[in-house]
This record gives structure tokens, sequence and C-alpha cells, in this order.
């Protein structure tokens, strides 16, 4: 993890959505839950890269542009792995097994050093004070009273 709270409860998500694909399969789900699992899969991973993507730009990472691509790369690659199981042309588990392998790589490679700089920015991101104190509060804590 890279030790920033959002992005890495975001993380967790998404290596949990990996798990949900392979359980699904495992488990012998329907054809329909296990696609319903992968495009699960695909829509949190474009919002997570979205997510990532608005605080690049928030505090002026200065290798935004380099890092939008890494992700435009990724999610043609789900899109096509989607369209191949929904044809039997790839399992879900080929899928899930790829993004969490990248998922882990790009974590240690990139999102690690959008963090590095984000310690020393200036530029904050938008709500970030706010971040803790509404995970306390959808947790139920009594910590952020």
């Amino acid at each position: 993890m890279v030790r920033y709270p959002l992005i890495d409860d975001e993380h967790r998500m998404l290596l949990w959505l990996c798990r949900k694909v392979q359980a699904a399969i495992v488990t012998d789900m329907s054809r329909t839950a296990i696609g319903c699992a992968c495009v699960e899969l695909e829509v949190y991973t474009q919002f997570h890269l979205t997510s990532e993507e608005n605080l690049m730009h928030e505090i002026g990472y200065p290798e935004v542009m380099q890092h939008i691509e890494i992700h435009k790369q990724l999610l043609l690659a789900l899109r096509r792995m989607t369209d191949d199981i929904g044809h039997r042309k790839v399992s879900a588990i080929n899928m899930a097994e790829f993004l969490n392998r990248w998922l882990i790589s790009h974590i240690q490679l990139h999102d690690k050093k959008v963090v590095q700089f984000l310690s020393t920015s200036e530029n904050r991101p938008i709500a970030e004070k706010y971040y803790a104190q509404f995970l306390s509060e959808e947790r139920g804590d009594s910590a952020a009273d």
C-alpha cells in the first residue's frame, strides 16, 4: 500500500473485487454472475483510476499525463478482456489475476511516486482533511466527535 488512506482504501476494494471474481469462479457461480462480477471489477477500476487522476491534477503532479496514459492502457486491456469473456475467448479468472498482478506492480512503481510527491506538495487534495472524519462517521467511531 502507499500509506495514503483514500488511495489505499480504493486499492483494497480493487483487490477485494479481484477476489470476488475468483470466488465466483471457484464456487461455480452462473456465467451471468461471473460476468456481472467482471463488469463490477471493470467499472470500479475505472472509478479508481479517475479518482487517482483527479488527485494528481489537484496536487499538480508533474507526471500526471504519463500516469494517465498507463491507466488508459489498462482500461483498454480490461475492456478487451471483458468482451473476450463474453465471447468465451478468455476466462474471468485470467482477468482477475491480470488485474491483481497489474495493480500490485503499478502501486509499487507508480502510485508510490504520486504519494511521495503528495507528501511534499503545497497543493492539497480537495477535502483531504475531511476524509478521516468521513470514514470514522461511516464506521460509527466516536473518535471523530
